[in-house]
């Protein structure tokens, strides 16, 4: 099957045989990065890693927000599987060491389930970023509350 062909179907069969977007499009970066900074902002690091929130209503709408539109692509015992690991984080540089296993999740994590890449994406991000147990516990603060919502918005299980 040509490119072109499947570039202009915009969908394949993958060799289990589900339907699949087409395999240039399966790990974008870039539109991870656009969706990310339309939901937090271009300072997305910032705001969800920095203690002094300047109005955390208007951060917690964001949370809110990001979670429903990506909802429907992660499970209940996905957040926790991944929470599990950074909750144990004691100090920052225990939060860089989980960006190989984010990448490993985000690469196992089925192709249709563009949210749940985005969100390990998002995660991989923050890690970064991670400097001092005030930020560490900012991470693990960000991650609670994607969870509660998550469960408020009814994903899935």
């Amino acid at each position: 099957m040509s490119k072109d062909y499947i570039k202009a179907n915009k969908e394949f069969k993958n060799p289990s045989g589900k339907k699949d977007k087409p395999k240039d499009e399966f790990y974008n970066e870039d539109n991870y990065k656009n969706k990310i900074f339309d939901g937090f902002g271009k300072d997305f690091t910032s705001l969800i890693l920095n203690k002094q929130k300047d109005d955390y209503n208007s951060y917690i709408d964001k949370v809110k927000n990001y979670v429903r539109r990506i909802k429907d692509d992660i499970s209940t015992s996905q957040l926790r599987n991944v929470f599990g690991e950074v909750k144990r984080a004691v100090e920052p540089k225990e939060i860089y060491l989980l960006r190989p296993k984010f990448a490993y999740i985000s690469g196992r994590t089925d192709n249709n389930k563009q949210g749940m890449k985005e969100f390990l994406y998002l995660l991989d991000k923050l890690a970064k970023e991670v400097k001092t147990k005030e930020q560490l516990q900012e991470f693990k603060n960000f991650f609670e509350s994607i969870i509660s919502y998550h469960k408020y918005y009814g994903g899935k299980d």
